[in-house]
C-alpha cells in the first residue's frame, strides 16, 4: 500500500469495545458492550477550529442501570460536545457521574477514549480508492416527459414567477410515484393544504399517489439533518426542494451561501431537483437568481417560461430549456400544456415550436430549423428557412454550416439551389 494513502478508520474493536464511523464521518459511535453504554455523536462538524458533535449517551436498560431516569430510547444525557476541549470532557464526566448515580465507573477515561476515536477519525477521514474498482450505474435518470431527473446529482428548475414550476414540480413527484418510487416534497414557500390540493386536481384517480411532505421552516443548512433522517428512514429515492432562495442561509448573491446550501444537499445521497427564480440582468434566463454558484454547482439547469401571447381561456403553455447539462450533451426543449378545468387540471405534452411564437424565439435556431423543416415535409431554403425561424440569415446560414458538418442537417443540390433537411443526428 502507498505510504501517503491512509486506510479509513471505519470500525475498530477491542474486546467488548465497538467504534463505528457512520454518514461519511458525520456521525461516531462508540459502544461498551460490557458495560452497556453507547456514545453516539452527530451533527460532527468544525466551528472556529473546534470539533463539534451533538452527543447522546445512552444506557442499556436491561442490563446495570435498570432505574436510571432515561428517555424512552435509553437517553440519559443529550448536548453539544466539543471533543478537543479538555474542560468540556471534564464537565461531561462530571454530569455523568451524577445523572447515573456512579463513583465507581471512570466516565473521564471514557470521555477521553471517545474523543481520541472521533478526533483520529475526524483526522483521516476516507481513504482513497481506486475508480476502477467503482461500480457505475446503468442508469444516470429517470426520464420524465424528455427532461433528465438525475438519480444522484441535483438539478434546478427556475424561471419567473408564474411559470408554474411549482406545479410542475409536484406533477414530476406523481410521474416518479407512479413508477414505484419514493420521492419526498420539502416546502419553504408554499402550504401542505395547497399542494395537497393540486395533487387531487392533477389525480382522479381512487388512490392518490404517495408523496411524503415535508414543511421546512429553517435554511437548508439546518434542515438537512432532519432531511437525510427522513431520506434514510424511509428510504426515500428522490427529493424536491422548494425553493432554494428561501432556503438559502444568507444572501443568495453569496457564494458562500450557495456553497453551503450544495453541500447540504450532498448530503442527502440522493438525486433532487431544487425550484429556484430568475435572476433581473439581461442574460436573466440563462442561470438561477443568485450567486454563479448555484448555476455550477447543480449538474443541470432548466429553465421555465410561460407562454404570454396564447389566448386559449383557461389554458397555459411552459417551455423548459436545458441551459446546462454535465451529463451530456443539452437535451432539446420540451414544452407542457395546462389544461384548468373546473376539477381538475391536466398537463400534457405540447409543442412549444408551434404552440407560441413567444417560446419558439426563445429556443436555439438548431430546433427552430428543426421546427421548420419538419412542417415544411420537404428540403428548404436558406431563404426559406430564414424566413420561417424569424432569424438573421448570417445566423442561419451559420448555424447550417456547423450542423451539416456535425450531421444535424443535410444538404442536397438542385436546380433550385442549394437546400437543406434534417440530417442522421437530427433525425434520432
Amino acid at each position: 500500500m502507498p505510504t501517503d494513502v491512509v486506510r479509513p478508520r471505519t470500525r475498530s474493536e477491542e474486546g467488548r469495545r465497538i467504534f463505528e464511523r457512520l454518514d461519511d464521518g458525520r456521525r461516531c459511535i462508540l459502544r461498551l458492550v460490557d458495560l452497556g453504554v453507547t456514545f453516539d455523536v452527530d451533527r460532527l462538524r468544525r466551528e472556529r477550529q473546534d470539533l463539534i458533535g451533538e452527543l447522546a449517551i445512552r444506557l442499556d436498560n436491561n442490563g446495570p442501570w435498570e432505574g436510571i431516569r432515561t428517555a424512552s430510547d435509553g437517553t440519559v444525557s443529550l448536548a453539544d460536545f466539543n471533543l478537543g476541549s479538555l474542560s468540556a470532557r471534564k464537565q461531561r464526566a462530571q454530569h455523568l457521574r451524577e445523572v447515573t448515580k456512579t463513583a465507581d465507573i471512570d466516565w473521564f477515561a471514557l470521555i477521553e477514549e471517545l474523543s481520541r476515536e472521533v478526533i483520529v477519525a475526524e483526522r483521516e477521514g476516507s481513504g482513497a480508492v481506486s475508480l476502477a474498482s467503482i461500480d457505475v450505474p446503468t442508469e444516470d435518470a429517470w426520464e420524465v416527459a424528455g427532461v433528465a431527473l438525475l438519480q444522484r446529482h441535483p438539478v434546478i428548475l427556475f424561471g419567473d414567477g408564474g411559470a408554474a414550476k411549482s406545479y410542475l414540480a409536484l406533477w414530476f413527484a406523481m410521474q416518479l410515484a407512479a413508477r414505484g418510487l419514493r420521492v419526498l416534497y420539502c416546502d419553504w414557500e408554499f402550504s401542505g393544504e395547497e399542494h395537497a390540493a393540486r395533487l387531487r386536481r392533477l389525480h382522479q384517480g381512487a388512490a392518490l399517489p404517495e408523496i411524503r411532505y415535508l414543511r421546512c421552516h429553517r435554511p437548508m443548512v439546518h434542515e438537512v439533518d432532519r432531511i437525510r433522517r427522513i431520506v434514510k428512514a424511509e428510504r426515500t429515492n428522490y427529493v424536491i426542494c422548494d425553493s432554494a432562495a428561501f432556503a438559502a442561509d444568507g444572501p443568495p448573491e453569496s457564494a458562500e451561501t450557495a456553497a453551503a446550501y450544495f453541500l447540504a444537499v450532498r448530503q442527502f445521497g440522493v438525486g433532487s431537483l431544487h425550484i429556484a427564480h430568475v435572476t433581473k440582468s439581461e442574460d436573466g434566463d440563462q442561470k438561477p437568481f443568485g450567486s454563479v454558484f448555484y448555476h455550477n454547482s447543480a449538474r443541470a439547469t432548466w429553465n421555465a417560461k410561460r407562454a404570454t401571447d396564447t389566448a386559449v381561456e383557461n389554458e397555459m403553455v411552459v417551455a423548459l430549456y436545458n441551459r446546462k447539462s454535465n451529463i451530456g450533451p443539452l437535451r432539446p426543449t420540451v414544452g407542457f400544456r395546462f389544461r384548468f378545468e373546473p376539477t381538475r387540471t391536466i398537463i400534457e405534452p405540447a409543442d412549444a415550436a408551434t404552440s407560441s411564437e413567444e417560446l419558439a424565439a426563445a429556443m436555439h435556431l438548431n430546433e427552430r430549423i428543426k421546427a421548420a423543416m419538419l412542417s415544411c415535409g420537404l428540403p428548404m431554403s436558406i431563404e426559406q428557412l430564414t424566413e420561417e425561424t424569424g432569424a438573421n440569415k448570417n445566423s442561419v446560414t451559420q448555424a447550417l454550416r456547423r450542423g451539416h458538418r456535425a450531421d444535424l442537417f443535410a444538404r442536397t443540390t438542385t436546380e433550385k439551389g442549394v437546400l437543406y433537411m434534417p440530417g442522421p443526428r437530427m433525425r434520432r
